[in-house]
């Protein structure tokens, strides 16, 4: 059993794939190990980011979300619900006088 494993090992395409292997893994592992040591090393390396850093940039976007809209935008939108409810006053009174005018009481049904 062992004459047949040694005389399969001696053949030449073990030797071929064995060479290859060595060509192909060698560099391979050492650029790995180069990747890895400066992967870690990049972790020792400045400053972390805490809770305390979290915290601080929630604080802040919360504070930018509550200034939204600007000012000068809100005092539009005001301005646009005032009109809406005059708009709004017009028409009932409008629709008031049309049907006081132009509907007799006794077709109304409510």
């Amino acid at each position: 059993m062992t004459e047949q494993i040694r005389s399969a090992l001696d053949s030449d395409v073990v030797k071929v794939a064995s060479r290859l292997a060595l060509l192909v893994g060698l560099p391979w592992s050492v650029w790995v190990t180069k990747s890895l040591i400066e992967h870690n090393s990049s972790f020792s390396q400045g400053v972390r980011f805490t809770a305390q850093d979290a915290w601080a940039l929630e604080t802040r976007i919360d504070r930018r979300f509550d200034a939204l809209p600007p000012p000068d935008t809100r005092a539009r939108m005001a301005n646009i619900e005032l009109e809406i409810r005059e708009l709004r006053t017009m028409l009932r009174a409008v629709a008031d006088e049309f049907t006081r005018d132009f509907v007799r009481k006794d077709e109304l049904s409510d």
